[in-house]
């Protein structure tokens, strides 16, 4: 009963261990990496953010909204020689109204953007960025050949709409740094894990082993206590029987001392008769 119980909490201890060994690499995946790229994502954001309120300073200290008739072409040659300096892949300025007033492609400029989250969402005041992954689509319906997080930045003036900015920032070198830190801290967990889910099973399976050779011995030892007990059993019977044996050896030897005794007095009297007869 107690070796069963053993074995029952072994099992569980295995169970367990089984399921904590596949718990780290299920975590790194469908939590660590997503979160990783979250924060990348993030970082991306506010560094947008924070260039576009650089750019509307700059190109637009003044106006109510953001206008095509403000922004020169001097002024052009510099948005693009900003965005060239901080890396970004693209930038594009709306009207309040949604119009492309300005884009570092010049294919943009003149259209609208009549997608609902410019609208219910930056026009409101927030701040509204996605992850695109290579050969993605964008929230335009453009193919990126590069990850990038596309942020649209809403610009306020005296807390009126005046316009936004759509900022490309490219995050193929740190998304490539995070999947190689992501592989590696992956890896990492699955051999750790594999080592020591090996650990458990070989110190699960010697205690097994230990246990059904206690069993053994237990049995063994029993086994010849009982014999012990059978052979004594035995062997007390056999001396009771060779004493029994014995006594019966001295009372026919003392009857027969007896009779031996009787029949020579018996030859001494019938000899003493026969004597005084002659």
């Amino acid at each position: 009963m107690k070796i069963r119980r053993t074995n029952h909490k072994l099992s569980t201890i295995l169970i367990i261990s089984i399921l904590a060994s596949l718990a780290m690499p299920i975590y790194i995946i469908n939590f660590l990496e997503p979160s990783f790229s979250q924060f990348v994502a993030q970082e991306a954001e506010a560094e947008a953010t924070l260039i576009a309120n650089h750019m509307s300073q700059l190109f637009f200290p003044n106006p109510k909204e953001l206008q095509e008739q403000t922004i020169t072409a001097e002024d052009q040659n510099k948005l693009a020689q900003v965005a060239q300096a901080f890396g970004i892949i693209k930038v594009k300025i709306y009207s309040s109204q949604g119009h492309v007033i300005y884009s570092t492609d010049p294919q943009d400029r003149g259209k609208t953007n009549t997608h609902k989250y410019f609208y219910d969402i930056v026009a409101k005041g927030q701040t509204f960025s996605k992850v695109v992954q290579k050969n993605h689509t964008t929230m335009e319906g453009r193919i990126m050949p590069v990850d990038v997080v596309e942020t649209y930045v809403p610009i306020f003036r005296k807390k009126s709409f005046a316009g936004a900015f759509e900022i490309y920032n490219d995050i193929t070198v740190e998304e490539n740094k995070l999947h190689q830190l992501s592989k590696k801290s992956r890896n990492i967990s699955i051999s750790f894990s594999f080592l020591l889910l090996l650990a458990i099973i070989f110190t699960v399976k010697q205690a097994r082993t230990n246990l059904v050779a206690q069993k053994r011995a237990e049995d063994e030892l029993r086994e010849a206590h009982d014999n012990l007990e059978l052979r004594v059993e035995k062997r007390t019977k056999d001396l009771n029987d060779l004493n029994s044996a014995l006594t019966k050896v001295e009372q026919e030897k003392a009857e027969l001392i007896e009779k031996l005794t009787k029949a020579v007095d018996e030859v001494k009297t019938l000899t003493r008769k026969v004597n005084g007869i002659n």
